[in-house]
């Protein structure tokens, strides 16, 4: 009987709370924190929360630096969600590696809807840590980056907003405007990054650097940089297993570059279903960058599917700039296929290295001079790709509404190779629509989308990444009481009573899925694409 009591007093139990911050409506740090007693600081939920628990901050400007003193665990987060406009901006700082929001050694904490502003260095600063999630939040204006994350794992930045970042050019760096450095089992998605701050020291848009590894970088809107898009440099350290896919970058730079700055290795890298378009210098580069001519090696890279238009008239230069470049000679097993290289400036396609292995791409507008190394490849398509309209409905190149799908009649339908093409499109449609994958980001004819018709605010639940490899996260907009997936010959291959966060989808067969989610009396159906 002892032994059955002790047992039962070490059972961990969660006693979850609701806290309110609300400095305008009665808030005193000396109150409970509970409903109808709101706190009056954000750090003082900070330093009181636990494990399960959720805050709920009043719309309003809050003058602190907060650091989040807690951890949550798997079963039970902690949640810090912005009600309205919650402006968070430090008060006098000049402390470099520091942050408006800091996130150390802690686990398991959502931050969800928070503008920071005027940060002296970081917006949201995240070092060794795991499972953080990131949603909804927007810096403006801060000194180095809006959102840093240093060696740490399963953190998750999705529909941020970033502007401005970078204004600082200390010789320490302001870095990018979101830095994931050392960070593993990651996802940088749906966020936008633009207008940065001037640095000319750091400020490129979205950058997974050193050893990172098995992380994606996704459905990002990146535009109107100075410095290059989205970026992946292993410096001098190994950063491997990265997908960059369904990206929009445009008026930066370059678009997307992989790098080996400082003697570091690049490998097992896939670049795909892209569209980079005007930008400065070129759509997609394979680098030689680096500050002590120490250039590393980069291999097992795949650049595939991407729509790559209009690139490299921002230097002034006629006889430079383009569409993809291999400056680099210390290179091996790099493919490029199945993209739609058109109408660059001096070349479309460049291969320094001569050993890239260039096949079935839509190139338009190749020049052949001698200096560029410009290369068509084997199986290649010369036509005129056929966009939609390259101009967009304001008829000025270089902005959100450039529509560079194709029409029914372009060249680029059924023309590329399905052999290890990405199983979805730019829109998330499935590949091959009909007998052979499309060139470029779109597919075209294809009717299966993967997103639910509905309004967020009418979903139960946000799924990504989608399509996916293997893990998939949920976000819970509502109670969950159950989660169902279903094959497509309607049997249920998986049930759970009380879904976690994650689910793991790699034990079933490439394919389509149908994942229904039931809260009370509400049933939603969401298709999920395991490829």
């Amino acid at each position: 009987m002892l032994n059955l009591i002790l047992f039962i007093v070490l059972l961990p139990s969660v006693n979850a709370s609701v806290f309110y911050v609300d400095p305008s409506n009665g808030g005193s740090d000396n109150n409970t924190g509970l409903a109808g007693s709101p706190w009056a600081t954000i750090q003082k939920a900070a330093s009181t929360a636990m494990a399960g628990d959720t805050v709920y901050v009043a719309a309003g400007t809050y003058t602190e630096k907060v650091t989040f003193n807690h951890s949550g665990d798997e079963n039970a987060l902690i949640t810090f969600i912005g009600v309205g406009t919650v402006l968070a901006e430090e008060p006098v700082n000049t402390t470099v590696w520091s942050g408006t929001f800091i996130i150390k050694t802690k686990s398991y904490i959502r931050i969800q809807n928070f503008s920071i502003q005027n940060a002296y260095w970081f917006g949201i600063y995240v070092e060794a840590s795991d499972h953080i999630y990131l949603e909804n939040n927007s810096t403006y204006n801060t000194g180095a980056s809006g959102i840093s994350v240093w060696h740490s794992s399963y953190v998750y930045a999705a529909h941020n907003s970033v502007r401005k970042a970078c204004y600082q050019s200390l010789t320490t760096g302001s870095q990018e405007c979101i830095t994931f450095s050392g960070v593993s089992n990651f996802a940088i998605h749906h966020n936008e990054v633009y207008e940065s701050g001037g640095s000319t020291n750091g400020g490129e848009g979205i950058d997974t650097k050193e050893d990172c590894s098995y992380g994606k970088v996704y459905s990002n809107h990146v535009h109107d940089l100075i410095r290059l898009g989205i970026y992946a440099d292993s410096w001098d350290k190994t950063l491997h297993d990265i997908d960059i896919y369904n990206n929009r970058v445009y008026k930066c730079g370059d678009g997307i570059v992989l790098s080996s700055e400082n003697g570091g290795t690049v490998t097992d890298v896939n670049v795909f279903n892209n569209i980079t378009y005007n930008n400065k210098n070129f759509g997609i580069v394979i680098s030689n960058f680096s500050d002590n001519d120490n250039d590393g090696f980069k291999k097992n890279i795949n650049i595939k599917n991407n729509t790559i238009y209009n690139n490299g008239f921002g230097d002034d230069n006629t006889s430079w700039g383009g569409g993809i470049i291999i400056y680099s000679t210390l290179v091996s097993n790099i493919s490029i296929f199945n993209n739609i290289v058109s109408s660059n400036d001096a070349m479309q396609i460049s291969d320094k290295s001569g050993v890239a292995s260039v096949n079935k791409n839509l190139i338009y507008g190749y020049k052949g001079l001698n200096w560029t190394n410009e290369v068509k490849g084997t199986n290649v398509v010369q036509a005129d790709p056929l966009f939609v309209d390259a101009d967009g409905a304001d008829n000025i190149a270089g902005n959100l509404d450039d529509n560079l799908n194709v029409t029914s009649a372009s060249p680029a339908i059924n023309a590329g190779t399905n052999t290890n093409a990405p199983p979805f499109d730019f829109n998330n449609y499935k590949r091959p629509a009909e007998s052979a994958v499309d060139m470029g980001a779109y597919e075209a004819n294809s009717v299966l989308s993967n997103k639910p018709d509905l309004a967020a605010a009418e979903q139960l639940i946000e799924v990504y990444p989608n399509p996916t490899d293997g893990d998939i996260h949920l976000k819970f907009i509502k109670h969950i009481d159950r989660i169902e997936v279903i094959d497509l010959a309607g049997a249920v291959v998986m049930s759970y009573a009380a879904p976690a966060e994650m689910l793991q989808l790699n034990t079933l067969n490439a394919g389509l899925y149908l994942l229904r989610a039931y809260a009370g009396s509400s049933c939603q159906t969401y298709k999920v694409i395991r490829y």
